[in-house]
């Protein structure tokens, strides 16, 4: 018979220690990116200009009484561009306004993506000028 407070500690340590595993991958996911380089030509632009969201909802108090809340969520401006490289993949990217404002369609840029190691997801892609 193992007594209580080994199988409280062993479930404590299992809740412990699969998250902080699953968060040491993400990390070495992340870190150890493979970057890939590549080159193509802007077919598009698109300008967001800031909004603002507002959202309402309800909650309820400690004495079971429904109250209203709202929310506002400020989102700034945002640029992105489309390019298509020479195999015919599409990227969207965000990027800064300046190159934005500096980059027309047609133009040809230099791209990169950085993919993680053991997923193969993309983290970030940017454009270097």
């Amino acid at each position: 018979m193992v007594p209580e407070f080994i199988k409280a500690s062993s479930i404590g340590l299992i809740f412990i220690f699969i998250p902080s595993i699953l968060l040491s991958g993400v990390i070495i996911d992340g870190s150890m990116a493979n970057e890939e380089r590549f080159n193509g030509t802007v077919i598009d632009k698109h300008f967001v200009d800031n909004h603002s969201n507002l959202q309402v909802g309800t909650i309820y108090d400690l004495n079971g009484k429904q109250k209203a809340i709202t929310t506002v969520e400020y989102q700034p401006d945002k640029f992105t561009i489309i390019v298509k490289t020479k195999d015919n993949a599409i990227h969207r990217i965000t990027i800064s306004s300046n190159i934005y404002y500096t980059t027309a369609i047609n133009d040809t840029v230099n791209c990169v993506i950085t993919k993680g190691f053991f997923t193969g997801l993309t983290w970030n892609t940017y454009i270097l000028k």
